[in-house]
């Protein structure tokens, strides 16, 4: 069973360009900032987890899978603890 959190992806403009441009076609300095905000479980929150990505791009793809490893490993080892004790 996988562990259900809620969450919201975002970015945040750095500069404005005159053409839309891919976030590779982008200089780093340039690039927006990806966010992803996020709790859970989502029934009984015990975890919020922001992560903010200097010139990431899309939250979805930048910021979100690192909330996802951390949440992964925060309730994997507090699982581990439960049963152990």
């Amino acid at each position: 069973a996988g562990l259900d959190v809620a969450g919201k992806t975002g970015t945040a403009q750095v500069v404005a360009h005159a053409v839309r441009l891919s976030t590779e076609e982008q200089q780093e300095p340039f690039r927006t900032h990806a966010w992803f905000a996020s709790f859970a479980p989502v029934d009984d929150p015990q975890l919020v987890i922001v992560i903010f990505v200097e010139h990431g791009g899309a939250g979805s793809a930048a910021a979100a899978p690192l909330a996802k490893g951390l949440y992964e490993k925060y309730f994997e080892t507090h699982l581990a603890h439960r049963t152990a004790g």
